[in-house]
């Protein structure tokens, strides 16, 4: 899966500007899908400085199919950011604009041999510094890519908790469009409800969504578990989340959008396959 975020190396202000113009002449010739739809609306650019840009194209309109839902649109954002002679792109991700506008504002470049004194996040050529750098709590996140057919990405991240505030900004949010549905896209909630793992009652909630890629299909189903924590009382746990995703790719429209592909000729089933695995991450789930 490609990252969100890339160093593209030094680069002079000119030239990134440049780059720039280039690129948003190029957004703006996109009118028309693979399929030679119109768009449903012209491609948009954001200035947030001379040096930081944010662009969104290939917007679609989504039917929600009840009132006040109607027309409801999204897009693919994505930022450039020049910053004491070096460039950085944030790639293409679906209403992205405040996320990318948010990095952009904290982000800090970085020799690659640099070592920051405070916490936070290095990636290449650039640090995002901690907003919590000075509390003492703990955060553990990981990724394990699982090699299988297609392949499946566990993530997990593990949180102490030092406040209530802390608690509510780390609540997964389920994405409003899964109930939606445009031409070139649908998605679906597949399960939705308590689970108790560990000894933790939490929530699970399994997604799928099906969207027109290129010249084909993807269906992504992402499955997610999530203990919202405790704070303090002598009872403190932290907060946990798990997640699995796997994409499923194909050149023609799938048989059923937002779900598992059927099982093949030899009866192996993907749903079976997906959530067997993810009952087993479960199942073993324990607290150390």
């Amino acid at each position: 899966m490609e990252s969100p975020f890339a160093y593209r190396g030094k680069m002079s202000r000119e030239a990134f500007q440049r780059l720039l113009e280039e690129r948003w002449r190029t957004l703006q010739g996109k009118t028309h899908d693979s399929n030679n739809r119109p768009y449903a609306s012209p491609s948009t650019r954001t200035d947030l400085t001379e040096d930081a840009v944010i662009f969104s194209s290939e917007h679609i309109r989504l039917d929600f199919g009840g009132p006040g839902f109607e027309g409801e649109e999204m897009g693919q954002t994505e930022g450039y950011l020049w910053r004491d002679g070096h460039m950085f792109h944030f790639t293409p991700r679906r209403n992205s604009a405040r996320h990318i506008a948010s990095a952009m504002s904290a982000l800090q470049v970085r020799e690659f041999d640099a070592m920051p004194t405070q916490k936070g996040l290095c990636a290449a050529g650039s640090f995002f510094a901690d907003p919590r750098a000075g509390d003492p709590g703990e955060a553990v996140r990981f990724a394990i890519d699982i090699p299988a057919a297609p392949p499946m990405l566990l993530n997990v991240e593990t949180v102490t908790l030092l406040s209530p505030e802390q608690q509510a900004g780390l609540k997964p949010r389920k994405p409003d469009f899964l109930f939606g549905h445009g031409d070139d896209f649908q998605g679906k909630p597949l399960r939705d409800s308590k689970r108790e793992v560990a000894d933790l009652p939490g929530t699970e909630h399994i997604s799928a969504i099906t969207a027109k890629e290129g010249r084909g299909y993807q269906t992504t189903v992402s499955a997610q578990w999530y203990f919202p924590g405790e704070v303090g009382g002598g009872a403190a746990r932290p907060h946990v989340t798990m997640t699995l995703e796997v994409a499923y790719t194909s050149q023609e429209a799938p048989a059923k959008w937002a779900d598992f592909p059927d099982a093949d000729e030899s009866g192996r089933s993907p749903q079976a396959k997906f959530m067997g695995l993810w009952e087993a991450l479960l199942e073993g789930t324990r607290l150390r």
